[in-house]
């Protein structure tokens, strides 16, 4: 006997990934030969990153439950060291 189907009340629009954690993405620069010189956390995304997400007028997502405690994007800037005579 077949069953039958049953649909979700839940239908997911938008699907949000992230490949890597930060100490992946960290440690992989930094067996680049990278040199970082911070890393920043920040608790606002440049876009809509879910759907419970606050938009401000600056056009930023927050999650307004957490009051910024919460890291949604980071930066780290990264300069590649020049090679000299003696590092050949």
């Amino acid at each position: 006997m077949a069953r039958a189907r049953r649909r979700s009340a839940f239908v997911a629009r938008t699907r949000h990934h992230v490949p890597y954690t930060l100490g992946e993405t960290v440690t992989s620069l930094v067996a680049a030969g990278l040199r970082l010189e911070f890393l920043h956390e920040s608790p606002w995304c440049p876009y809509r990153c879910w759907p419970f997400a606050e938009t401000p007028p600056d056009g930023t997502a927050r999650l307004r439950e957490h009051d910024g405690s919460v890291p949604l994007a980071f930066s780290i800037p990264a300069t590649k060291p020049e090679r000299t005579a003696a590092s050949r």
